[in-house]
């Protein structure tokens, strides 16, 4: 596989250095810099191990580093959003009785999202499991015991 040509931490001195360790333990020539930040959190600089280099808004350097960074923010918070609800929708249909990782597998082939698990009456629930289970699922999503 191809090594990066730079890599750049988002954060200061400290992960610097950390950083650079782990490229030293396997002996790799990857220059490494973080973005260092302001008290409000926009970026003003970068910096090695041991110095800090200043940007102005108004280099095309700060601009690019600007836009890496909103890109990774995107990417993570896209990220914990498709994470946290896959393991919102699964964790739920495993509190139903009845339904393990088998049946939960069934459910989530069929019918794709738990809104159209919800929407999904007795009788077409228990197309893909047994009627009890099927009884279980729609009492569970519709307050009734």
């Amino acid at each position: 596989f191809e090594l990066p040509d730079l890599i750049m931490i988002d954060g200061g001195k400290g992960h610097v250095k950390a950083a650079k360790e782990i490229v030293n333990f396997y002996k790799l020539d990857i220059p490494v810099f973080g973005m260092v930040k302001d008290d409000k959190h926009r970026t003003r600089g970068v910096t090695t191990e041991t110095e800090e280099i200043l940007l102005k808004r108004t280099d095309a350097i700060y601009k690019f580093i600007t836009q890496m960074q909103d890109e990774t923010h995107r990417f993570a918070i896209t990220s914990f959003h498709k994470k946290h609800k896959k393991s919102t929708l699964h964790s739920t249909l495993l509190e139903i009785t009845g339904v393990g990782e088998a049946k939960k597998n069934k459910l989530l082939k069929r019918y794709k999202s738990i809104k159209a698990i919800k929407s999904a009456s007795v009788d077409q629930l228990s197309a893909v499991v047994d009627i009890k289970t099927a009884q279980n699922i729609y009492n569970h999503f519709h307050g009734e015991n």
